[in-house]
């Protein structure tokens, strides 16, 4: 009884520590997508690196109309906190949660726009679907596929 313990503790933290985060399995690498953006056909482009001593990770962004760059950071196990800027000149902080296969972002406050983007990973696709909050609802303004390079 106390072998197959130990065994399965063992197994436990061995899955937890190789088990891959979403932020790992994008990291340095190029993904381009196709899409809408209110309603309209767009292209899209990210491309995932560390940054800051490797404290962040910084996504660059572009579709259509604007580029940006998200700075996100990991408090802990699955909360990310993190800052939007973009050729708008808007700029609204981040936070959200990850697990290995999805990332949804709460972005803005009450002084900017307020939304929230999720994406959810499939092998080597990103599908993200982005909202706005209006009148104390989400409503979906685009949408991507989105294929690594």
């Amino acid at each position: 009884m106390k072998y197959k313990l130990i065994t399965i503790s063992l197994l436990f933290i061995s899955t937890s520590l190789f088990s891959q985060r979403f932020f790992d399995k994008v990291v340095d690498s190029e993904w381009k997508g196709t899409g809408t953006l209110m309603k309209n056909p767009s292209n899209f482009t990210m491309h995932w690196t560390r940054a800051l001593k490797k404290k962040f990770f910084k996504l660059e962004f572009a579709n259509n109309f604007i580029t940006s760059e998200a700075y996100y950071t990991v408090a802990n196990d699955s909360i990310v906190e993190g800052y939007w800027f973009d050729t708008r000149g808007t700029h609204f902080p981040l936070k959200g949660t990850v697990s290995d296969n999805k990332l949804e972002i709460f972005w803005g406050s009450t002084t900017t726009e307020q939304g929230k983007t999720v994406y959810t990973m499939n092998d080597n696709t990103i599908e993200v679907i982005d909202y706005v909050l209006s009148n104390n609802k989400y409503a979906q303004f685009g949408n991507a596929s989105y294929k690594k390079q």
